[in-house]
């Protein structure tokens, strides 16, 4: 007699739902992974846009600023040349569920590198209060700094 190879109905059942009850265990951890990557992605272009507005400063020799879009941190950022008609170099969009907290109305490079604004703090938070964000500190040398921080 010729035996069939295969698995049965309830083989294929019992696999299907040890892996749904996996994936139910490991959904929760994955999205905090996902935001904490957003966070961390927002943060690394901001110093990204930091550095380079910086070393345009210093290359050229002409004052650049770092600002927001429309007054507002959370609409992203450009690197502008103050000069030249305030030429447009970088633009930079943030992920819409990331806020940032800051009382800095720009950052403005100076042609040695330095902040002419003072030292700066900027927060990156997501909405989950007392997660851990991050916070960026711009020092008067052009220096930026990253540190973790509990969200308000």
């Amino acid at each position: 007699m010729n035996k069939q190879r295969g698995f049965t109905l309830i083989e294929l059942m019992v696999v299907l739902a040890v892996a749904g009850i996996l994936a139910g265990v490991v959904a929760p951890g994955f999205q905090e992974m996902i935001r904490n990557n957003r966070i961390t992605a927002d943060v690394n272009h901001f110093v990204a846009a930091s550095h380079a507005a910086r070393s345009e400063a210093l290359k050229t020799g002409v004052p650049v600023i770092l600002q927001p879009i429309a007054n507002n941190w959370n609409n992203g950022w450009t690197v502008d040349e103050t000069v030249s008609g305030g030429v447009n170099l970088m633009t930079f969009n943030k992920s819409s569920d990331i806020a940032i907290n800051s009382a800095l109305a720009n950052i403005r490079y100076n042609s040695r590198g330095m902040t002419t604004t003072g030292n700066g703090v900027l927060q990156f938070c997501d909405s989950r209060v007392g997660e851990t964000g991050r916070q960026i500190t711009i020092s008067l040398t052009g220096r930026v700094n990253t540190d973790e921080f509990a969200c308000p």
